[in-house]
């Protein structure tokens, strides 16, 4: 699955584990004209029992997204992680994904 801005200038792909809806990880990108100058990013979800994301980790390991939901899927709280030494975001996307197979729209709202 994948997501796009509106100008096409940034897009999210959503990477599964084969026949199922278990995300295991979302790469960042974004579409410059040297795109060597920004790569994409890879962030790993940590899943529970059930294949629910609660966090993203980047390449080193580091939690750079925490986030819970109500029993029914709706996001109560999430937490953008920031580099100790900068101040600066781990993170600049927020995950739209919910439980197995749910996705989060933001025009809509709806889950």
């Amino acid at each position: 699955m994948a997501q796009g801005s509106e100008d096409c200038a940034e897009w999210q792909t959503f990477v599964c584990e084969p026949g199922t809806h278990r995300p295991l990880a979302l790469v960042d990108g974004h579409n410059y004209r040297h795109p060597h100058r920004l790569r994409p990013q890879v962030y790993w979800y940590q899943t529970d029992h059930t294949g629910t994301p609660h966090s993203l980790t980047d390449i080193r390991g580091r939690v750079v997204y925490r986030c819970t939901f109500t029993a029914y899927g709706k996001l109560l709280d999430e937490a953008f992680y920031t580099d100790e030494r900068t101040g600066k975001p781990l993170i600049n996307v927020r995950n739209p994904l919910r439980f197995q197979g749910q996705y989060e729209d933001d025009e809509s709202g709806l889950f």
